[in-house]
């Protein structure tokens, strides 16, 4: 499907603009924390200085030196005021960048029901955590500072949307994300070799071999076909889709690998699913594939 509206930067912009974003957070939040760190650095100086100024009024002896280490002793603490408010602006603004970058990698997350997708971020972990689908808990596989790795719940195929609500520690975020049919994605060192053995250039499959592929987001009760593309192999058939493992969200393809591609030691690999168009498949991200 065509998306760019006949405008030949629209593609450009949406590959780019997250970059752009990204990196935009990363500079604020670097230049806001070395800032931080500034007045930290000063507050902790004024803070000597008012505990030197308050000692020497207690301890000079004329009127006239103790109202002079009284009078420097308010000006330090009129400066320390407004170091200390300053710091909770800046933390107050680091929050906020950390959130909006947050907020921006769970707008772009794109579910499929039942499958397994991961939430990154920051501050994630904690004692409780806890992620509903509209209300509907999802199964946390694993969580840590900077991500969490869940299951959509089934019961959300038939939605176009669902509001996302992570818990950590009783510290909410929420973010509406789309739900599509289909959006494939082979993990890293997913495809394996018939001897069960992950596949790399230095242990290429076998042309002619059958091969095992370790996906998610292929299989939802909307999604149609399974097909799988090997260099310029389109619509190969699997021999067999099932759950890996016999866990639920994590997709195992089973196809034969063509036995004119011997020898191709870079070749690109994908898995393909039928989403609302029968006639344009929706596909992973290519990853390399290696045969001898």
């Amino acid at each position: 499907m065509d998306t760019s509206g006949g405008n030949p930067f629209a593609v450009l912009t949406a590959v780019v603009a997250p970059a752009i974003l990204t990196n935009a957070c990363s500079v604020l939040a670097l230049g806001t924390s070395n800032r931080l760190a500034r007045v930290v650095d000063r507050t902790r100086v004024v803070a000597r200085m008012v505990s030197s100024a308050e000692t020497e009024a207690a301890s000079d002896e004329t009127a006239a030196q103790r109202r002079s280490a009284e009078l420097r002793s308010q000006g330090w603490e009129a400066q320390l005021a407004g170091l200390q408010v300053r710091t909770q602006l800046l933390v107050k603004a680091l929050r906020a960048i950390y959130g909006s970058l947050g907020l921006f990698a769970m707008a772009a997350l794109v579910s499929v029901a039942g499958s397994i997708v991961t939430i990154k971020g920051s501050n994630l972990a904690g004692t409780h955590v806890a992620v509903t689908f509209d209300a509907l808990p999802a199964h946390l596989f694993y969580n840590s500072s900077t991500q969490i790795n869940l299951r959509v719940p089934e019961e959300l195929a038939f939605m176009q949307a669902a509001q996302v609500i992570v818990t950590v520690d009783g510290q909410v975020a929420a973010q509406t994300v789309p739900l599509a049919i289909a959006a494939p994605a082979i993990f890293t060192g997913g495809v394996l070799n018939a001897d069960n053995t992950h596949n790399n250039p230095v242990n290429p499959a076998a042309a002619g071999s059958v091969i095992e592929i370790v996906a998610t987001g292929l299989a939802s009760p909307r999604s149609g076909a399974i097909t799988v593309r090997i260099q310029d192999h389109s619509n190969l058939m699997p021999l067999s889709v099932g759950q890996f493992l016999g866990i639920a969200g994590l997709q195992t393809v089973k196809v034969t690998v063509p036995s004119d591609l011997g020898g191709v030691s870079n070749a690109t690999l994908s898995v393909c699913a039928v989403a609302s168009d029968p006639n344009q498949p929706v596909c992973s991200a290519s990853v390399s594939f290696a045969v001898k």
